[in-house]
């Protein structure tokens, strides 16, 4: 039987030489074609033709998976003078089927050979056309039976290929390609951090991984429109938990991650407008500031205050000048009637419509200055406050929406009012997702399995409304954030969005605390979040 040559994505190394090629223009040749007079004809796995029918590698020196004319399992990468052999996955199948063969030649006690061998060829066949049937890779297919020794497939990929080749790494199936049957050396995998599982480019000189210009249109365009003087309004919301806030520096406004990036923006001549969306309550410890309350208010669910009593008052003092204000608050009391009143002036009664809805309540038309926002309860039924906005009609919106103490759960939450239904109200753009250290701390941890479910969801939900750049979170103190950080990067090839990575970026906890960069077990002081700020920039290609 033949079986369609499936070539996964590989390494481009110039056998000659060793060395690595970027950005090569490649023709893929048969073996046997030694004068390079017919290139052959191949597609992707779902059968689309290559434009030109050239094969690039990618900046880091990958060639892309990739499928010759049918019966084809070794061919010859050729860019320029260097030339890349390549085996195809079929090569499993083949060797199967040689040794089916061969079984059948032998003796009546060589049965049970050829039936093991008949099995391993039906099981690389099965797994070859179930990977075609998807249009996508067949690494996670077949990776369980090689690395199980007692299956059939490992038994016939020994057989063909010698046992030190089969074991040489984890990677194994993702390039079987290069590992030939005694014809070609191994190659080398590519360095991923904090893991070799994974075939997406890596920058180590950004810690940015899979970062791809698919990936963040939306984000640079918002940051586009601010730099080129914003005619648009624009939304880039930063969620996690407390050091979203800047929990840990010495002012949770200035020093915070969103204090410097906003700053640093408009320094560089960015039109940012406002002060994003503030939570209403954001968790006990590193409160905002901009927020004072009278008794009666208090926490109902993070992020929202309630009052339950009668003319108390809620005050947020906005930091940045805008024209507008916008008060987020739930519907679903239509009897627990509130009022607001801006710099002083008249109360407006507002009247919830009794759904179980996020309203915003947006006052346009005002000066263009710094406000204070006054909002009182006018009965005793329950009024749930969510947050205020104070912002212009264009510019970027640049918000911090952390929760104290939050993990993946917090954010996974889909009641009508979690904090994911306040986002779905507010519209963001794009958003940049921290959210690892309290799922990983000790006594408290999330089993690493459930944590990259849940992040999962949140990054699927997400990227449903914007575009969604992955953080990994900050140390912890005697914790390994090795498993939980892998979930990031298998969501990050799963859902194809873009991870900077601080744990490469920082090394380890003991590092980080003996430079300053996080004085505590689980905060960043002053200079780590300058540091960090300093690489989100750079991973999101704003100048320094």
């Amino acid at each position: 039987m033949a079986v369609v040559g499936y070539f996964p994505a590989t390494l481009a190394v110039d056998s000659n030489t060793g060395t690595r090629l970027r950005n090569a223009e490649a023709q893929v040749f048969a073996m046997t074609d030694t004068s390079f007079t017919t290139p052959l004809a191949i597609t992707d796995v779902s059968g689309v033709p290559f434009t030109g029918n050239k094969l690039i590698s990618n900046s880091d020196g990958i060639y892309p998976e990739f499928k010759p004319p049918a019966g084809v399992t070794q061919v010859i990468v050729k860019s320029g003078q260097a030339l890349t052999p390549m085996t195809s996955i079929a090569v499993a199948a083949e060797a199967a089927e040689k040794a089916a063969s061969d079984a059948a030649g032998s003796a009546t006690d060589a049965g049970a050979a050829k039936a093991d061998a008949v099995k391993a060829k039906d099981d690389a066949v099965a797994a070859q056309q179930a990977a075609e049937a998807v249009g996508a890779t067949t690494d996670d297919q077949i990776e369980s039976r090689i690395k199980d020794s007692t299956s059939k497939t490992s038994v016939a990929l020994t057989s063909a290929f010698g046992a030190a080749a089969v074991a040489q790494s984890p990677e194994v199936t993702a390039k079987i390609s290069s590992v030939g049957s005694g014809l070609f050396p191994p190659k080398a995998t590519v360095p991923i951090a904090p893991s070799t599982g994974h075939l997406r480019p890596y920058d180590p000189a950004l810690q940015a991984y899979n970062l791809r210009p698919d990936n963040l249109r939306k984000m640079r365009a918002a940051l586009a429109n601010a730099r080129a003087g914003a005619n648009l309004l624009r939304k880039i919301v930063l969620c996690g938990d407390s050091t979203a806030k800047g929990v840990g520096s010495t002012n949770t406004l200035t020093k915070s991650v969103h204090g410097l990036l906003r700053a640093d923006l408009v320094r560089a001549g960015y039109t940012m407008t406002g002060t994003g969306l503030v939570w209403a309550f954001s968790g006990t410890g590193g409160e905002d500031p901009r927020w004072t309350y009278e008794t009666g208010w208090g926490p109902f669910s993070e992020p929202i205050m309630q009052c339950n009593s009668v003319n108390k008052k809620a005050t947020f003092v906005s930091d940045q000048p805008g024209t507008v204000v916008s008060i987020v608050s739930l519907n679903n009391n239509a009897a627990a009637t509130w009022s607001y009143s801006i710099d002083g002036g008249a109360e407006v009664t507002v009247t919830p419509s009794g759904a179980q809805t996020v309203q915003i309540t947006n006052v346009t038309g005002l000066a263009n200055t710094t406000h204070t926002v006054v909002i009182k309860s006018l009965t005793a039924n329950a009024t749930f406050l969510c947050g205020i906005e104070v912002r212009g009609t264009a510019g970027l919106s640049l918000s911090r929406l952390g929760i104290g103490g939050a993990t993946a759960a917090t954010w996974n939450t889909t009641t009508w009012y979690s904090p994911r239904k306040i986002l779905e109200a507010y519209a963001p753009d794009a958003f940049i997702l921290q959210l690892e250290t309290n799922d990983a701390r000790t006594g408290v941890a999330t089993p690493v399995a459930t944590y990259g479910t849940r992040m999962d969801e949140i990054v699927a939900w997400m990227l449903g409304r914007g575009d969604v750049a992955l953080m990994t979170g900050y140390m912890v103190e005697n914790v390994d954030l090795t498993p939980y950080t892998e979930k990031l990067y298998a969501i990050a090839d799963a859902r194809n969005v873009s991870l900077f990575d601080l744990t490469e970026r920082w090394g380890s906890f003991a590092t980080a605390n003996s430079l300053n960069l996080q004085p505590d077990a689980l905060h960043p002081g002053d200079t780590g979040y300058a540091d960090a700020v300093a690489g989100l920039k750079a991973f999101l290609g704003l100048a320094a």
